[in-house]
C-alpha cells in the first residue's frame, strides 16, 4: 500500500501507547514488528517516541508521567477531523466529556480527548504537518481499532453523533453481535459488548 499523506475526516489516524517503561517497549516492538524509535522533546520533558517503519511514522510511545499514577500502559487511538474544536464542543451534547480540551501540538496539530457515556476514551486529531500513520493496514502497521464496552447502543448513539459512524453486523460474525463502525461507506473499526 502506497505512503498515506492523509486520512479522512472520521477515520482512525494514529495511536500511541503510554508506558511505565519506554526503553524495555521500544525494545519490544522492535523485535515484534521491526519498528525504529525516534525521540521528541516535548514540552512536558518526556520525550514522544515515533515508531518508524522504513522511515516513516507508524505509532508512537511515551513514558507515563508521575502524575498519571493508577493507570495501566495502555494504548491509546486517534480518530482524524477538520476541526477539533467543533468536536469538543458537541461532546457534552451527546452526552460525554471533553477530558482534556483542544491544545496545539506545536506545529504538528491539534487535539483533545473525549469519553464517552460508558467511560471509553478516545483521541481527536486535527492534523497539520502531522497526518497521522504514513501506513495504515499492511504488515507493521495498524489495521484495526475495536471498542470494548458495556453499552454498545449507547456508543452507538454517541460515536454516530460525533463523526457520524454508522454500524453494521453480520449474522456470520459472533451471532450478528459483532458490530462494525462504518465511516462514510469504509469500515473503520468495530465493537463488542463486555460480556459479564
Amino acid at each position: 500500500m502506497p505512503e498515506m499523506t492523509s486520512h479522512f475526516p472520521g477515520s482512525f489516524c494514529w495511536a500511541d501507547l503510554a508506558t511505565s517503561d519506554a526503553d524495555s517497549a521500544k525494545a519490544f516492538y522492535a523485535g515484534i514488528f521491526g519498528w525504529d524509535a525516534v525521540d521528541k522533546p516535548t514540552d512536558a520533558g518526556i520525550p514522544y517516541s515515533m515508531l518508524l517503519k522504513e522511515g516513516k511514522p507508524v505509532c508512537a510511545l511515551y513514558g507515563m508521567a508521575p502524575g498519571q499514577g493508577g493507570l495501566r500502559p495502555h494504548w491509546q487511538s486517534y480518530v482524524t477531523v477538520e476541526s477539533v474544536d467543533e468536536v469538543a464542543a458537541v461532546v457534552p451534547t451527546h452526552g460525554g466529556l471533553v477530558l482534556m480540551p483542544p491544545m496545539d501540538i506545536m506545529d504538528s496539530g491539534r487535539m483533545c480527548m473525549l469519553q464517552d457515556p460508558a467511560g471509553a476514551v478516545l483521541g481527536v486529531w486535527q492534523p497539520n504537518l502531522h497526518p497521522g500513520a504514513a501506513f495504515w493496514n499492511e504488515p507493521g502497521a495498524i489495521c484495526w481499532n475495536e471498542l470494548l464496552t458495556r453499552d454498545p447502543a449507547g456508543a452507538e448513539r454517541f460515536f454516530g453523533g460525533i463523526f457520524g459512524w454508522t454500524v453494521k453486523t453480520n449474522q456470520n460474525v459472533l451471532e450478528g453481535k459483532y458490530r462494525i463502525l462504518v465511516n462514510a461507506g469504509q469500515e473503520v473499526g468495530g465493537m463488542k459488548e463486555i460480556e459479564p
